[in-house]
């Protein structure tokens, strides 16, 4: 670009700046659509998960109520906290379930999670499995959004899934991006809706029982 206003005289040459000249030379990437959710099968006892969702802006690992009923593998050691979710409501965990075994076609990881006594939908995108942070440094997790491909590695082992194309209906799909915890002490300031419901955006039609 120039912003001299005097005019420019013929074959007269004209410095530009380094952003200007990569624009002007097309060398930018292309855009790229969003790839859809993460997720990936796994195992837990007896239970087979289809797409237990991966997100890195989750600080805790999560697990819906109907599944611990269903494993029925020990009673919830209870912690008094509370989550935080993406909307900024609040959630009390039902407890949390200690050294749970999550195999990942022949890898086996050890994880805690947090079970949340909600609701979720017949569709084949649910997911009733967050695996957070914790699990996915745990499992040395690696994802390349360019490929499309997730990979977790133990002892040498690697088991990879390709994603890009995997996740239907994308645009149905919305991933927590952030749950953490609260400070009991300051979970007074916390944004309650006039029911005492509380949301979470994994899925559109994702409800949850009320708190009383």
């Amino acid at each position: 670009m120039c912003t001299n206003k005097s005019k420019l005289r013929d074959n007269e040459w004209v410095s530009i700046g380094e952003n200007v000249s990569t624009i002007l030379q097309s060398k930018l990437p292309p855009k790229c659509k969003n790839p859809g959710t993460f997720s990936i099968p796994c195992k837990i006892g007896n239970i087979g998960i289809e797409n237990a969702m991966c997100d890195l802006g989750a600080s805790i690992n999560v697990m819906f109520l109907v599944i611990d009923e269903s494993l029925n593998i020990g009673p919830l050691k209870e912690m008094g906290v509370v989550l935080q979710l993406a909307d900024r409501f609040i959630v009390y965990p039902e407890g949390v379930l200690e050294d749970v075994l999550v195999q990942v076609n022949e890898l086996v990881f050890p994880t805690n999670f947090y079970v949340l006594d909600m609701m979720g939908d017949n569709s084949p995108n649910f997911t009733s499995i967050l695996l957070g942070r914790p699990f996915l440094k745990t499992s040395k997790t690696k994802i390349d959004v360019d490929a499309g491909i997730l990979s977790m590695e133990f002892d040498n082992e690697v088991v990879s899934f390709y994603i890009d194309g995997v996740t239907q209906n994308s645009n149905d799909m919305h991933s927590i991006f952030l749950i953490d915890f609260i400070d009991p002490l300051v979970q007074g300031n916390a944004m309650f809706d006039g029911g005492g419901a509380f949301k979470m955006t994994i899925n559109k039609n994702l409800t949850s029982s009320p708190r009383t």
